[in-house]
């Protein structure tokens, strides 16, 4: 038996090895060999405008270079994405300044391999993590979310070592950890503002879970919070002096407008489905507008309850891990693609299709690994099942669009897999008896 232990644990360096040079090749050869139908579109061009201007005007704002004289700053989007690949921008070359941020996206996408793998490793024997591993490596839309001028790369990669970090604290009991662990979801929320209200998941935790040790874990949630405290504060202080309001008042007006059409369609007519409130003739009137958005939903609900809450409460989390992008070309592909690998290439099709074939089962089981989680308190994937939890209950609320859902994929293979080694365990032990 300890033999069998030494020979499984022999496997863990080599194939964490084996699978980040998987993840290099892939990573690498995407955003090398991808042609975009036009790179600076839809959110690309606000962050584009931003990291521009952030650079070589010091203002934050999204107006495309040459289309203002002076650009007038704003607060559409989260800073920490301008900000990072402002470092990359080339004032006159557009296409050098893209090649450099692809590559800097392809490195964080490798690194989020590894960071994943380290945690896998918390709660499962090497074997299985690795499993759950390969799967994280070869997601294409985690490969593919790469090759554009997007956030969802960073954010990932940064709610990753977020997780690590914060597994680390509680492992522990460091206070350390746990302010690190606070500036990495700082700067994840800076990202992308999905992580912006997971620390309130977090005090739910503390107060549901960790009653009795409430006094021990509240000092350490100070620590968590401070720096997430800091940031959001001074990213409203910032947008005070500059816009003349603590945040853009469109922002959860909008998140939650375009996620209250059933199947993402207006009127069920296929031909808006993705963009259901471009063909809302009240959209003019309502779009970025909290209340009359909340009259609307309320009207809805009272109109047709039981199609309404089916949407809500099990339609939005099917579409949320939908394999299906919505954006663009469906599949993988948030924009068009003149060009991709996953067309061309015998590997990443053959990969494409092992992650398409996988992805039902993986969802599901991910759900199982949850309540396996908490049943066994395990930290570390519990704290997975926290972040999906919370992941899909906003979205659930808000727009439940696929590609926000891209960050969670390592989650949902570890829990999978975590699911899959627990009902083996379970197997194992009823035969045992049996015989």
């Amino acid at each position: 038996m300890g033999l069998l232990k030494f020979d499984l644990n022999r496997f863990w360096i080599p194939g964490v090895v084996v699978i980040v040079l998987l993840a290099a090749g892939l990573f690498g050869y995407a955003v090398t060999d991808t042609r975009l139908n036009g790179s600076i579109r839809g959110d690309a061009r606000d962050y584009y405008g931003y990291a521009y201007n952030l650079k070589f005007h010091g203002v934050y704002s999204r107006e495309l270079p040459g289309t203002v004289e002076t650009p007038s700053p704003d607060a559409l989007r989260s800073p920490g994405y301008p900000a990072t690949i402002s470092m990359l921008v080339d004032k006159t070359d557009v296409e050098k300044t893209l090649r450099h941020v692809v590559y800097l996206q392809a490195v964080l996408g490798v690194l989020t391999v590894l960071v994943y793998l380290t945690l896998f490793r918390r709660f499962m024997p090497p074997l299985w993590a690795l499993g759950a591993g390969i799967v994280t490596a070869i997601s294409p839309h985690l490969v593919n979310a790469s090759v554009y001028l997007l956030s969802e790369t960073l954010f990932t990669f940064l709610l990753s070592v977020h997780l690590f970090a914060l597994e680390r604290a509680l492992r522990l009991r460091n206070t350390r950890w746990f302010l690190i662990a606070g500036i990495l979801l700082a700067l994840s929320f800076l990202a992308h503002p999905t992580t912006q209200f997971l620390l309130l998941a977090y005090i739910a935790i503390v107060v549901i879970w960790f009653r009795k040790d409430w006094r021990i874990y509240g000092k350490y949630l100070l620590w968590l919070a401070l720096p997430a405290v800091i940031a959001f504060t001074g990213w409203s202080v910032r947008n005070e002096v500059a816009i003349g309001q603590l945040s853009d008042p469109t922002l959860s007006a909008n998140f939650i407008q375009h996620g209250m059409y059933p199947n993402l369609m207006y009127n069920d007519e296929p031909m808006s489905y993705a963009y259901p409130y471009s063909f809302d003739p009240r959209n003019a009137e309502i779009s970025g507008k909290l209340a009359p958005t909340l009259k609307i939903i309320a009207d809805n609900f009272q109109q047709q309850p039981r199609r309404y809450l089916s949407w809500y409460l099990i339609g939005k989390p099917l579409q949320f891990f939908a394999w299906d992008l919505t954006e663009s070309d469906s599949d993988v592909y948030i924009y068009e693609a003149l060009h991709s690998p996953y067309r061309t290439n015998s590997i990443f099709k053959l990969t494409h299709d092992v992650a398409a074939f996988l992805h039902p089962f993986m969802i599901c089981l991910s759900l199982l690994g949850i309540y396996i989680a908490i049943k066994r308190k395990n930290i570390a994937a519990s704290l997975f099942g926290v972040v999906l939890l919370y992941l899909v209950a906003l979205h659930m609320i808000g727009s439940p669009f696929p590609r926000y859902s891209i960050p969670a994929r390592p989650i949902n293979y570890g829990l999978a897999f975590y699911a899959l080694y627990q009902m083996a365990l379970w197997l194992k032990t009823k035969l045992g008896r049996t015989q």
